[in-house]
This record gives structure tokens, sequence and C-alpha cells, in this order.
């Protein structure tokens, strides 16, 4: 990564608020790699990023790549200090809890995360230019006073509450409510996606800085040995990411015996989580493929979350990377396939479309249409190997344009902006 270190007396300490980080165990998360792409850019500029993350291990502080991460907890008693200054007794969010029958406890939780992060974030010696805050959680929703904030933007909320098909309760709405007004409380907002950003610029009635999601291969060496022991010299398409509804993953289901009987020495691989309340009809997602591919089943591969070393042996040998999500926000599974020249099968509408030129540099098909998610694996099935290379190298080329050295710097300019701004107003 060639980027340019800036001038010390313009130094940045810039502290980046995440849920998932690539740290704890739940690694594998589109906003987990993003932070830390992020992290690194900044401190290859320069800069001195500073990474909160929240986690259920103890509170600690530690250096990871030259990063410093701090863990926090939520405590349910910081409920009970807002309130009354006695430090963590809970006794107060169980008597709430326990009053609205814990009909209100996640809205909760958000309320309380927020609370006591600023409370942690009043702890860093060192002064602070800007914090970053991811849009879920509604973590911003408390913040420091003279210090701006900017909140990136991952998705809209209802959306994906939509795709992922729950029921509308009061402590959804809540939860909600309390994302737009993190938003609406933020000096400034971006987001990778375009679609996504003029969705929330017309709820929040904000600008929305579009700014596209940096991406190296920061991984110092591979690991092949799954590569080698499962899949070295077989056919196979690939998913990987969380395996669910909202991932496009109950269309994979209704279409895999048939996608397994056109091809009798295909095989699907499934790289991720498969977590039963994003299961599909009842069963967990993989269950239910398994049990769709019939006497194929056999011809279905699992692997549960594998770090970038030996996941990226099995995404540069696929032959085709399948992500047929209903919603999404710039996935960073697409830019890695496509970073490592693979032809992606993404969905239309839900911000493929922005990476991918349809037969060009990938292939899009309808949201939420199974049949035309199977009539496109077939076309990029009979492709002929030398359409496959063209159409990789297209999409690699593509990737090229979220080098660091770009996107970092605009991000960078992005934040002196909001600093800018924050400070004149005082």
């Amino acid at each position: 990564m060639d980027l340019v270190m800036e001038d010390n007396k313009s130094i940045l300490t810039i502290v980046l608020v995440t849920t998932e980080y690539v740290t704890e165990d739940f690694f594998d998360g589109g906003l987990s790699n993003y932070v830390h792409r992020a992290a690194l850019g900044l401190k290859k500029l320069g800069h001195k990023p500073i990474v909160f993350v929240l986690s259920h291990e103890n509170e600690d502080v530690f250096i990871h790549k030259g990063i410093e991460v701090h863990r926090f907890r939520v405590y349910t008693g910081i409920f009970f200090e807002i309130f009354n200054s006695r430090k963590y007794n809970d006794s107060l969010f169980r008597f709430w809890n326990w009053i609205t029958f814990g009909k209100l406890y996640h809205s909760t939780i958000q309320v309380l995360m927020s609370w006591q992060l600023r409370e942690k974030l009043k702890q860093i010696e060192h002064p602070i230019s800007l914090v970053q805050y991811p849009n879920c959680a509604a973590l911003g929703l408390f913040h420091l006073k003279n210090v701006p904030k900017v909140t990136r933007i991952s998705g809209y909320l209802p959306q994906w509450n939509d795709a992922y098909g729950l029921k509308r309760t009061l402590d959804i709405w809540l939860m909600e409510k309390q994302e737009d007004l993190a938003n609406k409380l933020s000096d400034a907002l971006f987001c990778p996606s375009k679609l996504n950003a003029i969705t929330i610029e017309k709820i929040v009635r904000k600008n929305v800085e579009v700014i596209e999601t940096p991406f190296i291969i920061e991984t110092e060496s591979l690991n092949y040995s799954i590569y080698k022991e499962y899949l070295e010299g077989k056919q196979y398409l690939l998913f990987f990411g969380t395996i669910g509804i909202m991932k496009g993953c109950g269309l994979i289901a209704e279409i895999i015996y048939s996608l397994l009987a056109f091809k009798e020495n295909l095989f699907f691989v499934f790289v991720g989580k498969d977590k039963d309340y994003m299961g599909f009809q009842g069963k967990s997602t993989m269950d239910k493929i398994r049990e769709n591919a019939g006497e194929n089943k056999d011809r279905v591969i699992h692997f549960d979350r594998l770090t970038h070393d030996y996941l990226y042996p099995i995404v540069a040998n696929a032959n085709a990377v399948v992500l047929p999500s209903r919603i999404d926000n710039f996935p960073n599974t697409c830019i890695e396939a496509m970073g490592h020249k693979r032809i992606v099968i993404g969905t239309n509408g839900t911000s493929f479309e922005q990476l991918i030129e349809d037969g060009v540099s990938g292939f899009l098909c309808e949201n939420d249409n199974s049949q035309d998610l199977l009539r496109v694996i077939k076309e990029v099935l009979n492709l002929t190997e030398k359409k496959r290379l063209e159409i990789g190298e297209k999409a690699y080329q593509r990737i090229q344009d979220l080098q660091p050295e770009k996107v970092i710097n605009q991000l960078v300019d992005f934040y002196r902006q909001t600093i800018d701004d924050f400070h004149s107003k005082y």
C-alpha cells in the first residue's frame, strides 16, 4: 500500500467505533474488515487510529498490527448510573426489563451501549480529533461535547429488518428510530453505497457523502491446507459470508437440486456462520440447503468462519462466487472476490451494480428471484475459459479504484472538512 505520509503537524487522532473487529470471535463481518483496512490505511498515512470494539471479553487495551484497540463491554448497571450515580448496580435495569415484560430489552441496551461508550471515550489520554461511528446499534446517540463525530452508513435498518423477515415489535421500532436519531445528531454522514446514501438522505434530510470502501489484501501469508484437503481438483461455486435469508441463501436452497443436477461434477461450497435466527422455513439454512439437494447433498460443502489466510485460496480457485443478497451495502465479499479475479453473481438494485457491470465485470440477476439466479449461474458455467478470464480481469480492474491511496485520502479530506466545520461553529 503506497501512501504518502502527511506532515506531522496535521496528524489526526481518529477513534473508529465498531460493533465487530478482526481481533474478536465474530471477526468475519464486513464492518470488521472495513474498520481494519481503514485503520491500516490511516496509520500508513501517519495518523493515529484507535479502535473501540464492542466485546464480550474483559475490557482491555492492546496493540494489533500497530493499531491501538480498546475492548468495551456493556454493563446493564450503567442504566442505574444515569439516574442514581450508583456504579454497576443492575437492579433498575432488571426492574425495567420486568415491568416491560422484556419487550424493550434491545432498544434499552442500545441506549446503554452508547452512554457507556461515551464514558469510555472520556478516558482516552490522547486528544481526539474526531470519532467515527457505525450507524448500527445507534452507538452515536451519546457523544463527547467538544469532539466532532461522523457516521458511516452501512444500510437502512427497516430495510434490513424486512429482508430478515422480522415482525415489527415496539422494541424493533424503537431501535430503528434510535438509529435515525443518531444519524441526525451526527456532524456528517458518509456511505460506500450510492443507493443507501440516497435512502438515508431522504430519511435524515442531510447530505450523505459517498466514499467507497478501501481494499487491500492485508493477509501476509496464505494457508492452503483446507483448500488442498477438501477442494483441490474440484469444480465449485462459492458463497461466503453470513449464511441466511438476508444474504440470499434461501434462494440458493430453492435451486440447489436443479443446479447440482445440471452439472454432475459441480460442488457448492459455503463458508460462514449459519445462524438459527436467520434460518429458512424453520430450519437452519445449511440444513435446508442439504435437504433440498437430495441425493446430491454430498456435493454441498460447508466450512464455518475462516480467517483470510484460509479463505482466500478457496475464493481464488472458485468457478464463480454467488452472492444473491436481498439487500446489501457495497459488500466486502464482492470486493474480495473481484480482487481475486473471480466472476461474481450478485443481485441488481442492492449496490452490486455499483461494482459490477453486468456481463462485463461480473453478472447481475433479479433480486429475490431464484429462477433468474439459476439462469445466470448456468450462463456463467457455460462460459468459455477465455471469456471467464476476460471478465475476471475486468473485475480486478474495477477493484483497483478502491486502492487505499485513493480512498483513504478521500476519507481524510472528509474528516478534515468535518473538523473545520465543527470548530467554526464555536
